[in-house]
């Protein structure tokens, strides 16, 4: 809606009667009521994102894979939280494994869904790193192969493969945001 005008205001030396308070009082419950949009607020208004949506993180669950191979699971920690307000999407993920859980396998590329579909298909974003035994520690960048595929490269441009993930100590750690579709 665009800014509420009064429509039903008495002219000079009109009595006002219900009809003219109630029609104007309606328009401002109903502007108020789920109307109020960039209009009605002020450029420095100042207002903190937490009245304007929901900022708490909401937890998901990805589907991972790779290509020809074996997509590797995390015991450990199996963490994968998001935050979204407006078309800003935040993902936090923390996936790690020190025993046990499924080794990853092949070369494919790592991927994974996303928990927002996305908008700018093609983009790559610096997001983290990964782990594959003690000492094999990679910065890695989140590639948004369609709105609803990420893939998992190393900062090098090289494919992170399942293969860089079949140790039992891995990890692999984001934290980066995008674009809603």
């Amino acid at each position: 809606m665009s800014l509420y005008t009064a429509t039903n205001l008495p002219t000079d030396g009109e009595t006002i009667d219900a009809a003219d308070v109630n029609t104007d009082m309606q328009g401002l419950i109903d502007e108020f009521n789920g109307g109020i949009d960039n209009d009605n607020i002020a450029d420095g208004a100042n207002i903190a994102w937490t009245k304007l949506a929901s900022t708490s993180w909401e937890d998901f669950t990805p589907a991972i894979a790779v290509s020809g191979g074996t997509a590797p699971t995390y015991t450990a920690t199996f963490t994968s939280k998001y935050m979204q307000l407006g078309k800003l999407v935040w993902v936090m993920i923390d996936w790690r494994n020190a025993s046990g859980g499924t080794a990853g396998d092949g070369t494919g590329q790592i991927t994974f869904t996303p928990p927002v579909p996305a908008a700018n298909v093609g983009m790559r974003i610096p997001a983290g790193i990964s782990l594959n035994s003690t000492a094999d520690e990679k910065r890695v960048v989140v590639s948004i192969n369609s709105a609803s595929v990420f893939a998992l490269n190393e900062a090098i441009a090289n494919n992170l493969t399942g293969a860089e993930q079949n140790n039992a100590v891995r990890y692999i750690q984001l934290n980066f945001f995008y674009e809603a579709a």
